[in-house]
C-alpha cells in the first residue's frame, strides 16, 4: 500500500513533499532525482509551473535535451509569458 493510499495519510502533504524533494533534489544537483520526483508530482498537479520549469532545467542539466524542450513547452502552456522561462527558451537553442 502507498502512502497515497493510506486513510491517515493527509494526500496533499504526501503530494506536497514531492514537490519539495523535486526542488531539493535540484538544488543538490541530483538531476536524475529531481526528474523523476516532479513527473510524479505533475501527475498529481498538472498546472504547476515551476515544477515543469525546474523539471526542464534539471532534464537540460543532465543532458536529456528532448526532455528539457517538453517540459518547458508545457511550463510556457501554464505560464506564456514567464520571463525566466522564456529566457530560458533562448538558451536551449
Amino acid at each position: 500500500m502507498t502512502a497515497l493510499n493510506e486513510a491517515s495519510v493527509d494526500r496533499s502533504d504526501v503530494v506536497n513533499s514531492i514537490l519539495s524533494g523535486g526542488m531539493q533534489a535540484f538544488n543538490q544537483r541530483d538531476y536524475a532525482s529531481s526528474i523523476n520526483m516532479l513527473r510524479e508530482y505533475v501527475k498529481q498537479d498538472p498546472r504547476n509551473f515551476q515544477a515543469y520549469f525546474t523539471m526542464a532545467k534539471s532534464y537540460w542539466e543532465s543532458g536529456q535535451r528532448s526532455g528539457a524542450v517538453e517540459a518547458l513547452g508545457q511550463a510556457l502552456k501554464i505560464n506564456p509569458t514567464s520571463g525566466d522561462a522564456l529566457q530560458y527558451m533562448f538558451k536551449l537553442r
